[in-house]
């Protein structure tokens, strides 16, 4: 009887683990040599290192704690690629904490004759430092790199605390062959697993197995107990190196975040982690550094002060948030927490941005207004899952006010953004409405259009000298940065830097900036411009190039293919006309085309020349008209960036006037 109970136990015991770890991607220390002899990487030109494999896989220990272990193999392409032979392993080494274990790593290469040379990673070149109370880092650069050398890297994470569950990224900046990820844990436990990317899966997996455990573990579950096992993996994943018009790098990969939702143990009881957002938002409301950080009634007099004879509510509202935005000055911190009360940051005249919010919200409240708490990610803290109320997500919080049927978002920590411009690291994100019993998901964006006028009036001379003089008029969200650089700089170093004007040869002879302190109305250049250099003389002809500012000369889409959205923040555009007075003697030799073009008007480009005389008048406009691209428009924008840019580098070509050519109107 006990030797069949025995059998079966062990029987048990080995086919959960044939389960959980079988057929694994890569063994530990067996290279193919095809592996090695690889030069290159076609599929990617720009690649210096690829990810051959990264294979992860976490199991319960019979402690009750968790096991990670995980087998990184790089190829090293070329010299660039020496930065993947550097790593950095993060641990917690607070309470319940965790400890590294079994860290191997081996430098693989062929010698002269073909021969595979292995170098291993010595212990003394395994650095520990301590980053923060809880925190430690071990890192080391790999030995004997070189161009075509492999590197493989093993280790082991041991946890005494289910929280510390890893999360796993599948793709990085390199191209990566094959990542995967393998989790298997005890029904009695609940994690809340989260995917997010936009590659497809290679294989996405989950099947209950049994597992047999000794120890605490088996005393909470059972010695037999039924778990969960998922297994994720990612095939040919391209490299996802920084792009134009994103949020945040991460929030386009491939990844799944995992955490802690609940347990169930024998003898303990149930225990429940994550809820739901109204339990969420009323716990925010009671937490001693958010809700009770709200303080209508200490500000009471204050704020009487402010709106003393104000009337509308909307006034009212303006009046306390430019005393707030010209009184506190933001820390800098970005929290969803605050330290300080209301009192204390009209005393120290600072805070972070939660206390500048709570204390926006606090006078509005005390003027009689309708407002609430926002809390939202930034768009560099990356993209918010609704799925589970996980606070640590958030890292902001905005005011929202409600004065009849319309919503105002409110962020005072800027002294130079008027009240109706949100920040651009807001923009385009979702945020949540902390109400009572009654959270509200709110979608943050921008109405402003931010459009830019320009005029350019040119005196050409027959020798190719010109001179000029430009006024523009900038939007809403150009202001504000142009604002914040003439804070910093002289006036004429920030029109060299907007007009380009030593790489395409100007000369700036004289600068006026207007509206600098009239935070609402748009700021205003007028500049003159003189130049020796910027047309192209051959023969008795002069070539001058019209688009003499804001000229779009590299396209900002290279990648081939581009799998998630376009993000451009708020919408954009400019109006440029150009006023060119021929040369006497001299006339237009080609005709110069209008020009049309659209991508579903979300994106457009119109360019239309006229003749008056010895005046050419082209007026040329480029538009965004709306924030927010899906991936599909991607090579359609890459097509119309690459259409406008030979557009602009067309010339106007003058020549001397002979009787028998006349150029008429150039019309489309």
């Amino acid at each position: 009887m006990c030797r069949s109970v025995l059998f079966y136990l062990t029987i048990s015991f080995l086919f959960t683990t044939i389960i959980f770890s079988q057929d694994p991607p890569i063994e530990w220390e067996e290279i193919p040599l095809a592996d090695l002899q690889m030069t290159s990487f076609p599929e990617d030109s720009n690649a210096t290192a690829v990810i051959l494999c990264d294979f992860g896989e976490t199991r319960l220990d019979d402690d009750l704690g968790l096991v990670y272990k995980r087998n990184l193999r790089i190829k090293i392409l070329n010299e660039n690629g020496y930065d993947w032979g550097t790593h950095s392993i993060y641990i917690y080494t607070g309470r319940y904490g965790e400890r590294l274990n079994d860290l191997e790593a081996i430098t693989y290469s062929l010698d002269e004759n073909g021969e595979i040379i292995e170098t291993e990673l010595d212990d003394d070149n395994i650095f520990e430092e301590e980053i923060s109370d809880t925190r430690t880092k071990y890192s080391f650069t790999m030995p004997a790199l070189k161009p075509g050398c492999v590197v493989d890297i093993h280790y082991r994470i041991n946890s005494e605390s289910l929280w510390n569950i890893r999360d796993w990224t599948f793709q990085r900046e390199e191209p990566v062959l094959w990542s995967e990820y393998r989790i298997i844990y005890p029904k009695n436990i609940s994690y809340a697993v989260v995917y997010m990317g936009y590659e497809p899966w290679a294989i996405n997996e989950y099947k209950e197995v049994k597992q047999n455990f000794r120890g605490s573990t088996a005393f909470r579950v059972g010695e037999n107990a039924t778990c969960n096992y998922y297994r994720w993996a990612v095939k040919n994943a391209p490299a996802l190196r920084d792009e134009p018009y994103i949020t945040t790098i991460s929030d386009y990969t491939n990844r799944v975040n995992i955490q802690l939702a609940g347990y169930a143990f024998y003898q303990i009881g149930t225990k429940q982690i994550l809820t739901d957002w109204k339990t969420l938002a009323n716990e925010l409301l009671d937490n001693d550094n958010f809700g009770d950080k709200i303080d209508p009634g200490e500000v009471e007099e204050l704020t009487s002060g402010i709106t003393k004879g104000l009337v509308s509510s909307e006034i009212k509202m303006e009046a306390i948030y430019n005393w707030i935005k010209n009184s506190i000055v933001w820390s800098g911190e970005r929290k969803v927490f605050a330290d300080y009360d209301v009192d204390e940051v009209i005393e120290y005249k600072k805070g972070n941005s939660s206390e500048i919010t709570f204390l926006l919200i606090s006078m509005l409240r005390s003027a009689g207004l309708t407002v609430d708490p926002v809390i939202l990610s930034t768009r560099a803290n990356g993209q918010i899952q609704e799925l589970y109320p996980i606070i640590s997500q958030f890292n902001y919080v905005l005011a929202r006010v409600l004065i009849g049927n319309k919503e105002y978002f409110i962020d005072a920590t800027d002294p130079l953004r008027p009240i109706d411009l949100l920040p651009t690291k807001v923009l385009n994100v979702k945020g949540l409405l902390i109400q009572e019993d009654n959270p509200v998901w709110v979608n943050l964006s921008s109405q402003k259009s931010n459009l830019d006028k320009a005029v350019v009036n040119v005196n050409l001379n027959p020798d190719g000298t010109l001179s000029s003089t430009l006024e523009e008029s900038f939007g809403e969200y150009k202001s504000l940065s142009l604002r914040r650089e003439i804070g910093n700089k002289d006036d004429i170093d920030v029109v060299k830097d907007l007009f380009n004007t030593e790489s395409s040869g100007f000369t700036i002879d004289s600068v006026n900036v207007s509206e600098k302190d009239s935070i609402g109305l748009p700021l205003k250049i007028q500049t003159g411009i003189s130049s020796s250099s910027y047309t192209q003389l051959g023969g008795d002809l002069i070539y001058f190039n019209p688009t003499m500012i804001h000229r779009l000369s590299d396209n900002p889409f290279k990648a081939k293919v581009r799998n998630f959205p376009i993000d451009y923040s708020y919408p954009r555009g400019n109006t440029i006309v150009m006023n060119i007075i021929i040369p006497d003697g001299y006339t237009l030799k080609e005709k110069y085309e209008n020009k049309n073009i659209s991508v579903d008007n979300y994106a457009f480009y119109k360019r239309m020349t006229v003749i008056n005389g010895n005046i050419i008048q082209i007026m040329s406009k480029f538009e965004i008209t709306t924030s927010k691209f899906a991936s599909t428009y991607y090579p359609y924008l890459k097509e119309f960036y690459a259409r406008v840019i030979a557009y602009e580098s067309e010339m106007l070509v003058f020549g001397p006037i002979e009787k028998t050519n006349e150029v008429q109107s150039s019309e489309e």
